[in-house]
């Protein structure tokens, strides 16, 4: 029966509570060289169905949350002053900025600025985020690329806050964003151990779309675990798409994935997604989806999921927004026939969530509020929460404190911007988070960091995060430009007794070869850890280089990609090597 539970526990993580995890944008206005108060603030995006507004408060500042990840155009307007318009992209559990300086018009013209503002001072989170552009170049879309062994302390996930959902049965294609939280988690958020990993699904949108994707391996090309019985050739075939229903009132979006994964260990994965976004008044947005996944692990295992949820996004007024969701989560393992077990031995269970917060802007403060709960197996599990996000002069402060399961967990995070205009950063953090749903006492995490803008789209940061009795220090850097070059680094310490260090270093260009385009990314890694049973879970270190090339195609309104990811191209004995070639087309 432990290995049972291992797997369990392999496939289905810990419960959340369902934390409703959504990004917003913030800034200043500022007309000539003092605050400007009344100021009408739109943002319109291709990924919301009508524009939400707010207004500038006495000191210029503004904040808008409960948006959906994309690229957001933010106009400024008011009466005699220029209209001005800015780009800000806002990405998963991040706060994006735009600032903006307006100037008296008689006729109050219109400005538009398409150049992006980076700010490392906005989100006082520790975050790593890896967009669709760099996950589509990267040799494998490694979720895990960010999460450096940190004393073994674990990493809660989800997707499509708010339902909880094994990445084990999900395609490649079908996640767009990956967000890390490493330390420094606001109250509303659950984190067992103090990090989360945030992972976002396709939409549908007003326009409509097409993809089709298919991935092909062979075991002949790729080293094979102990576990892994497959044969021959294997092919994962995927199909994603969406659009409209009822032009900005209903979208739709759909999609389905079978075969067998290129990995060492999964096969037989197939699953759907089916969602549909409604816009119910101006103010007013209802998301439904429906998730269902399976898979194997070669003949030991196989693993049968469902989530179905529904969430509800309203603004009432330019201040006040209430987000609720509630879903339910089903999860079945079977096993194989073993001595003295009967061969119909299943495991299943079934998990309820509810989520619900509102959030007020008062002034420079954003108050919020909320609670979570779910029950499952005969268990449950209730959470409430209160905080306040303050900014003031160069400061940002979100502290706040949150109660679960008679635990209270008080945390405080702060940044302070050095130049005030979001390119310099000092942040530093304290907090209690539980170590896991049966935890017998808290988990005291304190950090402090340093973070830089690098031009209008790259950020470098360097942080030291305490967890009790452990400490790390973590790198991360990245830099893209104009879609066509990108490189980046993360690299952490961690020591709790035994030292552990994990590196990924990578460098991509993008060639444009008339209207196609060739491109080539190249990974290094690097891991170091303690092994804790030598023999069992092969050498501690390892420095495998991965290699992916992308080749694109367009026809009209057709775009080709053809592709070869190569895992460990140079062969170090303690990593697997793979080899896959897969093509996608878009309409």
């Amino acid at each position: 029966m432990r290995s049972e539970a291992f797997f369990l526990l392999f496939f289905f993580a810990f419960p959340l509570h369902a934390a409703l995890t959504s990004p917003a944008i913030t800034g200043r206005v500022i007309a000539g060289d003092a605050p400007a108060a009344g100021v009408t603030v739109t943002v319109s995006s291709d990924v919301l169905m009508h524009p939400r507004t707010t207004v500038t408060g006495p000191r210029g500042t503004y904040f808008l949350n409960a948006l959906p990840p994309g690229v957001y155009d933010v106009t400024f307007s008011r009466a005699g002053m220029t209209t001005l318009t800015r780009r800000a992209v806002v990405e998963l559990g991040r706060v994006a900025r735009a600032d903006a300086r307006l100037e008296p018009s008689a006729d109050e013209e219109s400005v538009t600025s398409t150049a992006t503002q980076t700010s490392v001072a906005d989100t006082t989170a520790i975050t790593s985020h890896f967009d669709d552009a760099t996950l589509d170049r990267f040799p494998g879309r490694d979720y895990a690329l960010v999460i450096a062994p940190d004393a073994g302390y674990p990493t809660a996930t989800e997707i499509d806050e708010p339902q909880p959902f094994a990445t084990s049965v999900l395609p490649e294609d079908l996640i767009e964003q990956v967000t890390v939280v490493r330390a420094a988690v606001p109250v509303e958020w659950e984190s067992y151990g103090g990090r989360l990993q945030l992972l976002r699904t396709r939409s549908g949108r007003e326009q409509f779309f097409l993809s089709l994707r298919d991935t092909v391996s062979h075991d002949a090309w790729n080293d094979r675990g102990p576990f892994d019985a497959r044969d021959g050739l294997q092919n994962l075939f995927e199909a994603y798409g969406g659009g409209r229903i009822v032009p900005q009132r209903l979208w739709f979006f759909a999609s389905l994935w079978d075969g067998d994964d290129a990995t060492r260990f999964t096969r037989g994965l197939r699953g759907g997604q089916v969602k549909l976004h409604a816009q119910l008044g101006a103010a007013h947005h209802l998301d439904a989806t429906y998730l269902t996944g399976e898979n194997g692990i070669g003949p030991l295992l196989r693993a049968e999921t469902w989530t179905a949820s529904l969430r509800y996004t309203g603004a009432f007024g330019p201040r006040y927004t209430t987000e609720t969701a509630v879903s339910r989560n089903s999860a079945a393992v079977s096993f194989p026939p073993q001595p003295g077990v009967p061969p119909s031995l299943d495991s299943r269970n079934r998990t309820d969530f509810l989520s619900s917060r509102a959030s007020y802007v008062l002034g420079d403060h954003v108050l919020t509020a909320g609670l979570g709960a779910w029950s499952s197996a005969g268990f449950d599990s209730q959470s409430f929460y209160a905080g306040d996000r303050w900014s003031a002069a160069r400061f940002v402060v979100n502290a706040g404190v949150r109660y679960d399961d008679d635990e209270l967990q008080p945390r405080i995070a702060a940044t302070y911007d050095l130049r005030g205009d979001g390119t310099r950063a000092i942040s530093a953090s304290w907090g209690e988070y539980a170590f896991g749903p049966f935890a017998a006492s808290p988990l005291r995490i304190a950090t402090l960091g340093y973070a830089a803008a690098i031009g209008s789209s790259g950020t470098a940061r360097v942080d030291v995060i305490r967890r009790d009795d452990s400490h790390s220090l973590q790198l991360d850097t990245r830099y893209r430009l104009f879609d066509r070059f990108e490189a980046g680094a993360t690299y952490t310490y961690a020591r709790n007794g035994d030292a552990s260090q994990q590196a990924n270093a990578w460098i991509g260009a993008q060639l444009p070869l008339g209207a196609h385009e060739f491109g080539v990314t190249l990974l290094q890694r690097y891991y170091d850890f303690y092994d804790p049973a030598p023999g069992l879970n092969g050498p501690g270190t390892a420095a495998p280089t991965d290699l992916a090339l992308r080749y694109a195609v367009p026809f009209s309104r057709l775009g080709l990609m053809l592709a070869i990811d190569a895992a460990n191209v140079l062969g170090d004995d303690a990593a697997p090597r793979t080899v896959r070639f897969w093509t996608r087309v878009r309409l």
